[in-house]
């Protein structure tokens, strides 16, 4: 099944509005390796989280390595500590800033 993209940046938004209703480890479609991507499920939007492209000026890369692809892991158990690093709730970082403001 093809998914659309979604950034890291938009993500992060929709959780904190709270459209995001579940982020799981969903197995990419590639036939070269196994890889798993992140699947956003949100109101109405299931999107995977785009693969963020580095900019350097002596980078030389093919014109396809700017083309917006999902994120890969090697493993479930890698992408799913990728989940866990995001934070479990979508204001976690906001009461984590009151408390240690006190």
């Amino acid at each position: 099944m093809t998914y659309k993209l979604i950034s890291l940046a938009n993500v992060q938004l929709s959780r904190l509005l709270g459209l995001v209703r579940a982020i799981e480890v969903v197995k990419l479609e590639r036939t070269e390796r196994p890889s798993w991507g992140v699947l956003v499920r949100g109101r109405g939007f299931d999107r995977l989280i785009q693969d963020d492209i580095l900019f350097a000026p002596t980078l030389i890369r093919p014109l396809s390595a700017y083309l917006p692809r999902p994120r890969a892991f090697h493993s479930p158990r890698h992408a799913q500590r990728f989940i866990e690093g995001m934070g479990r709730t979508p204001v976690g970082w906001l009461k984590s800033r009151r408390m240690s403001g006190q």
